[in-house]
């Protein structure tokens, strides 16, 4: 049980900084833009 926790937290953990990756990139296009 504590593994596969551990696997669901890091899988959590990466789709968090994959979105906020994500949305920077967006940002700094639109900014780019202006």
């Amino acid at each position: 049980m504590n593994i596969d926790l551990k696997i669901e937290i890091k899988v959590d953990v990466a789709a968090v900084i994959v979105s906020i990756t994500g949305l920077l990139t967006l940002v700094t296009k639109y900014l780019g833009y202006l």
